[in-house]
């Protein structure tokens, strides 16, 4: 079962790869801001006291 014989299948994958790309990167980029999130509202309340 080659690509070439199935661009159908070919395409289909390429956009299910693809979109996991981008949810991956989105889940990255929102754990990324839930930490420095985190580590201001730390600093802050550290700063406080």
């Amino acid at each position: 079962m080659s690509l070439a014989s199935h661009p159908a299948t070919w395409s289909h994958s390429i956009a299910k790869s693809k979109f996991r790309v981008i949810a991956f990167s989105l889940l990255h980029f929102a754990l990324l801001f839930f930490a420095l999130w985190l580590f201001f509202a730390l600093w802050l309340m550290f700063d406080q006291m």
